[in-house]
């Protein structure tokens, strides 16, 4: 009869701590949304307040990939696709493309703001956590969109190294000068043991305390590739290529074949990813 008992305890323990999981996917991917450019996927964002406010990540809605008019108007489509498959016209914070555009850059964050919506209009969002908090070996969450696929895919791992990573600031005064460095600072960043590709880029990594909340404690910004570099040299000579009218062979373009190739190359990951803090952007709010 006792074990019995401790049977029915166990199994009880373990179904409740599926339903609890469960609570966490569908709120996570309620609050999850793909970034799309002119109507192609470019990454991932997510809500962080009912008023349908989104984090990505800066190289995901860089300024450099946008159509932009003389006057620096930006005349790109710029819109979010939700889990249910509705489409919502976004627009930037000023501050993050303007005066705050360099902190964008080094940190790698964004936030945008879904436009003209009714105050009746509520989004599902998630909760700012504490970074600072994170302990090696803890268990995380992330959902995306990787390789601009349309269905949600969530991926589950763990933090495996905190870290302090040296992040540069490039600039180019002219199209014809060089670039620079002209600034560097330190960002707190984590690798993690966990499967993410390109199109993840801008997803909540999440956890759940002790109190059971889902909490965002970093954006999804990097991935480790075996052929990262080899390939990035491999789209620059393409590139170079391409610009002097080379690419044609029998009537093929064969350096768009090959750029595919190297795209995909430099952009697969081998489950070894990478987040920024979620503490550098909830500085620039206080702010």
């Amino acid at each position: 009869m006792k074990n019995l008992i401790i049977t029915i305890l166990i199994l009880s323990s373990s179904l409740l701590n599926a339903q609890i999981e469960s609570k966490f996917v569908e709120e996570l991917k309620n609050s999850t949304v793909q970034i799309l450019i002119d109507g192609n996927p470019v990454g991932t964002g997510f809500f962080v307040s009912k008023f349908g406010q989104i984090i990505t990540n800066y190289h995901v809605v860089d300024l450099n990939n946008l159509k932009l008019d003389s006057t620096g108007t930006i005349l790109s489509k710029l819109e979010i696709l939700t889990r249910e498959k509705k489409r919502f016209n976004f627009q930037f914070y000023t501050y993050y493309i303007t005066e705050g555009l360099k902190e964008s850059k080094l940190y790698d964050y964004c936030f945008l703001i879904v436009e003209g919506t009714k105050d009746s209009l509520i989004f599902p969002y998630l909760k700012l956590g504490n970074y600072n908090d994170l302990i090696e070996g803890q268990e995380i969450m992330t959902c995306g969109y990787p390789f601009g696929i349309e269905e949600q895919f969530i991926s589950k791992g763990m933090i495996s190294t905190k870290w302090k990573q040296k992040q540069y600031y490039w600039e180019q005064k002219s199209k014809t000068d060089e670039r620079t460095i002209t600034d560097s600072i330190y960002r707190d960043v984590a690798y993690l043991d966990i499967t993410t590709n390109r199109g993840n880029s801008g997803g909540a990594i999440v956890i759940v305390n002790e109190r059971k909340e889902l909490l965002v404690i970093g954006i999804a910004s990097f991935i480790v590739a075996p052929a990262r570099r080899q390939s990035e040299e491999l789209l620059e000579k393409i590139k170079y290529f391409k610009d002097q009218q080379m690419q044609f062979t029998m009537g093929i373009d064969i350096f768009d074949e090959l750029y595919n190739l190297a795209l995909v190359t430099s952009n697969n990951s081998v489950g070894i990813s990478g987040l920024i803090s979620i503490e550098h952007f909830k500085k620039t709010i206080k702010n």
